[in-house]
């Protein structure tokens, strides 16, 4: 696999960490993890040189380029590797492709992981987001065909999946 940078990420992180990951390798590129401790090396001034809100996952291209955010950092892979289709072919394609990631990021894993989940009756948040998710859920949509979009295995089948 070809290198294409550094993929600054704490180990077992979760959705994000497996989301990236999952593209880099579909897409054939692989981004070297180097050792990364948590509240020292984000305090460290040559990476808030490069990464000023301190934030992971964040990623240093081996072109220079710099990025935050896990959907952006999975877009990024996806799309230096553009024979790999896991973009999109067309713009069309990849407006669906940005529907379900985002998708992913706010209807499925947000309600759980927002700050209102521990101050707020969880019942409340539950049973509307259930019924929400009976009407949305992608698996709905993958009764009918193998894929999301178009009919490969896009960046949005790689962020339904992580959740």
């Amino acid at each position: 696999m070809a290198a294409i940078g550094k993929l600054y990420t704490l180990p077992g992180v979760g959705r994000p960490l497996s989301y990236i990951k999952a593209t880099a390798a579909v897409a054939g590129v692989e981004p070297e993890e180097p050792i990364y401790k948590h509240y020292e090396d984000d305090e460290m001034p040559e990476l808030l040189a490069k990464f000023p809100c301190g934030r992971i996952p964040t990623f240093e291209g081996t072109n220079g380029f710099n990025l935050t955010e896990g959907a952006a950092i999975a877009r990024y892979i996806a799309s230096v590797a553009p024979n790999s289709g896991l973009p999109g072919d067309t713009v069309e394609g990849t407006a669906l492709i940005d529907q379900y990631v985002r998708f992913a990021e706010t209807e499925y894993k947000c309600p759980f992981s927002s700050s209102i989940y521990c101050k707020t009756d969880i019942s409340l948040i539950t049973r509307p987001f259930t019924q929400h998710l009976l009407r949305v859920n992608p698996e709905v949509i993958l009764l009918t065909r193998a894929y999301l979009v178009d009919e490969r295995l896009t960046l949005a089948d790689i962020a339904v999946a992580s959740v």
